[in-house]
């Protein structure tokens, strides 16, 4: 027992002199240093494989593929400042300023509906005292205004060169009654207003209205107005107008021998007319009736509560007879 203690203690003391002998961790390292290893740049190696086809017929890399490796080999790369590539690109173009550039990036779709909008107020303004085509009615006629019609063209509107007055005409190709009385309706609103119905007659307009007056506006106002009405006119079947005391413009137009109450029933022909006079004849005769049957109407006149309740049999006869 003795012994193996003895044994024991001296071999922890023969271990503690050799740990205070040997030489420190660091010492070690120090004395046992490996030779200086390079490791291998794979990044390099690939960027050199890809510029291979660079390469001259040495087999060296050419100059371009040199400059570009030592770009990329380099630790940092600067980005170019947003006021470093304004210059660059006034540097290539120095005769291009900023607002040529905002020009050339508009589209020409832009470009060309700024011009039309400038155009069109120089145009708008130019045209305060030109021609104006107001339109083509559904029947055919054609309505014009002339706010300042030229003293040369006044000879052919069959007027007196006065260059101050306004002139709106209204052409109509397939003349028919009713279309005055439309007309009537306006006028009763201007009666200020000088008008013509006998001057200006063509072969192809055998009716024409031509209004004058000293205010444009006015004049335009009626012409449009007349056309209105006149474009959404009943063309086709039998139609009816009643006025119990006709104008000035309406006695002129339909030839009447006096303002007593007209009517006529317009959309008819003559045989048509013939007919239903015939019928009405021979049921009653109006004692005091004037009547006249045209190619394409049939005229009445005479005292009021005959001639209204006249137009209205004669209008029902002729849509259970004749309508389409």
């Amino acid at each position: 027992m003795s012994d193996f203690m003895r044994n024991l203690v001296n071999g922890i003391l023969g271990k503690n002199e050799s740990n205070a002998t040997s030489p420190s961790l660091g010492q070690s390292k120090q004395g046992n240093q490996l030779p200086n290893i390079q490791r291998p740049n794979y990044q390099k190696e690939k960027i050199k494989q890809r510029l291979s086809p660079l390469a001259n017929g040495s087999g060296s890399v050419s100059k371009g593929a040199t400059q570009t490796l030592n770009r990329l080999s380099s630790n940092t790369v600067s980005a170019p400042s947003t006021n470093q590539m304004i210059s660059s690109v006034l540097e290539k173009k120095p005769n291009q300023v900023p607002g040529s550039l905002v020009e050339k990036a508009l589209s020409p779709l832009q470009k060309l509906s700024l011009s039309q909008s400038i155009g069109g107020k120089i145009s708008a303004q130019a045209s305060t005292d030109i021609a104006q085509f107001i339109g083509k009615t559904r029947d055919g006629s054609i309505v014009w205004f002339f706010p300042q019609l030229e003293e040369s063209l006044a000879s052919y509107l069959q007027m007196k060169e006065k260059k101050s007055d306004a002139v709106g005409i209204v052409a109509v190709s397939c003349f028919s009654p009713g279309q005055l009385f439309y007309i009537d309706e306006v006028m009763k609103e201007f009666p200020q207003l000088a008008y013509n119905t006998e001057s200006c007659q063509t072969d192809e307009f055998p009716f024409v209205f031509r209004v004058v007056g000293s205010h444009a506006q006015e004049i335009q106002k009626v012409v449009k107005e007349i056309y209105l009405r006149l474009n959404r006119r009943v063309i086709q079947g039998v139609t009816s107008y009643f006025q119990p005391t006709p104008t000035r413009f309406l006695v002129q137009s339909l030839r009447l021998q006096n303002q007593e109450a007209v009517a006529v029933l317009d959309g008819i022909n003559v045989f048509h007319g013939v007919g239903l006079m015939d019928r009405l004849f021979k049921q009653k005769r109006p004692s005091s009736l004037r009547f006249r049957i045209e190619s394409n109407y049939l005229l009445i006149q005479g005292e009021q509560e005959v001639i209204k309740n006249m137009i209205t049999s004669l209008k029902q006869e002729a849509d259970r007879l004749i309508a389409d």
